[in-house]
């Protein structure tokens, strides 16, 4: 009698968190050979199973994942292009006596990682950025922190306010959390461009560009209630005069402000004291450009394909005398000086997060990713070791500790000049995750007439909302809109 053999499936499954956003919806990461497939995570506190778009898209994402190893555009193996890194570093440390260099991580790393980074820059005399040094450089005292665990306030508060926000498009979660807020009676207002998905919320809407916010926040903060939410995004193209009003507001009148955050960690880099530069992303190329800054560590920070202005972005790399990119997406363009590391896709990588409710999370990887990375570049580099995994592990949750416990309160600040965006001047105010990963997505950019015939090259769709007076929206996926393309006028 024979024995037919069963088929054996082996499948791991990592239990994770979706990097789209500082949400960090979890969910689960199902390998199956060399396919990738996501699974709910049904209990998780955080989003109780549902994703968004993005968190669907994800095995998609992953799969773009850098396989190759880069040096000034030529291929190379990973020993090669670590020994590159460090020659390349070595040289530069020595001509500048370690000034003038800068590590950028927007966010899409772990505690430990950004820990790891600090401790790199520290030994070559770099600065850190995570993109918010404007805020941290320009504002101070101010909570850009959380100050509840949960969304739960969103759904009982009386009075909410939403500032230059679609959450429709840019955090699904957030509207859903609105949503059930509206069933129980809550009065929802919004100020800004946005309005087309606003309205089955909103009672009122005030529309405006992007330039007008602060002039129609300030109007209101006469008549704002006690005890009102107000929630707005905290992003690298965010307004420090708008979130420093925000909170002026929220000082005289008592009430509280949730800042939403596109990357991953964000609030991580802000609580491991990692943005050390006090400077916007916008100073930062300015400053690539004049010969300010001349090596930069760009880490998991996509900007050759999602900078509002890439070829401005990639001419500025190009000028650097050093350009060492660590990253785990395959980017699209590269600049001819860069030395491309490879880095295990995100899911894959151990270590702690913190979300934007504040909660210490997990992750369920097993490989270190950028700690690994950075000991490989410093053995050749005679520097300092980066410390064991677990001790950055430890530092991280003591720093967490001493972050949470640290309540800054809502006191009056200066409010920073205002930087009005006027003309042919690109709307920076409007984002979202999607758009700063370079996913398809339909709400892509927002220009003004300069850009316009620029976007349409790039662009397969152009449709017309109800948005703001000279903001243009640009679809990639709707087919229902192919053909209808014009300026709103």
């Amino acid at each position: 009698m024979s024995h037919r053999c069963q088929e054996v499936i082996s499948l791991k499954v990592i239990d994770s968190h979706c990097p789209g956003c500082s949400i960090l919806c979890g969910l689960h990461i199902i390998e199956d050979g060399d396919e990738i497939d996501i699974d709910f995570q049904k209990y998780c506190p955080i989003n109780s199973g549902k994703l968004c778009k993005f968190g669907i898209d994800l095995p998609a994402i992953y799969k773009n994942c850098v396989e190759t190893c880069m040096v000034d555009g030529e291929l190379v193996c990973k020993d090669e292009c670590i020994s590159a890194a460090s020659r390349a570093l070595k040289s530069w440390s020595s001509r500048s006596k370690g000034k003038n260099g800068l590590v950028l991580c927007l966010g899409d790393a772990t505690n430990e990682e950004l820990l790891s980074l600090k401790d790199f820059a520290n030994a070559l005399g770099m600065k850190c950025s995570s993109g918010l040094g404007h805020f941290v450089g320009n504002i101070t005292n101010v909570p850009l922190f959380h100050d509840f665990t949960g969304f739960d306030i969103i759904e009982n508060s009386k009075n909410i306010i939403l500032i230059s926000l679609d959450p429709y498009y840019q955090y699904p979660l957030v509207a859903r959390k609105l949503q059930m807020a509206k069933e129980r009676g809550s009065c929802i207002s919004s100020i800004g461009p946005e309005g087309s998905h606003l309205e089955t919320i909103c009672e009122n809407i005030d529309l405006c560009r992007p330039n007008e916010v602060l002039k129609r926040l300030r109007e209101l903060s006469q008549h704002v209630d006690r005890f009102s939410l107000f929630i707005t995004q905290l992003g690298i193209y965010a307004d420090p005069s708008i979130v420093a009003e925000i909170n002026n507001i929220c000082s005289r009148t008592s009430s509280r402000v949730k800042y939403l955050k596109d990357y991953a960690n964000s609030e991580a880099s802000l609580a491991m004291g990692f943005d050390n530069y006090g400077k916007s992303i916008d100073e930062i190329v300015s400053e690539m450009e004049s010969g300010v800054i001349t090596a930069l560590i760009l880490v998991e920070s996509p900007l050759f394909d999602t900078y509002l202005d890439n070829d401005r972005f990639m001419k500025a790399c190009e000028k650097l005398d050093t350009l060492v990119v660590i990253q785990s997406s395959m980017p699209k363009n590269l600049p001819s000086n860069a030395v491309l590391v490879p880095l295990e896709a995100f899911y894959r990588r151990k270590g702690t997060l913190i979300n934007v409710c504040g909660r210490f999370i997990s992750m369920g990887g097993d490989l270190e990713g950028t700690p690994d990375v950075l000991r490989k570049i410093m053995a050749g580099l005679s520097s300092a070791p980066i410390g064991s995994f677990l001790d950055l592990t430890k530092r991280s949750r003591e720093a967490y500790d001493s972050w949470s416990a640290n309540n800054i309160g809502y006191e009056i600040v200066s409010v920073p000049e205002h930087n009005a965006l006027e003309g042919e001047n690109i709307h920076l105010y409007v984002t979202n995750p999607y758009l700063l990963r370079g996913m398809g997505h339909q709400l892509v950019k927002r220009v003004g007439d300069r850009l316009y015939p620029e976007m349409l090259k790039k662009e397969r769709y152009v449709v017309k909302q109800r948005v703001a007076d000279g903001v243009v929206l640009s679809y990639q996926r709707d087919r229902r809109f192919k053909g209808i393309m014009g300026l709103y006028e």
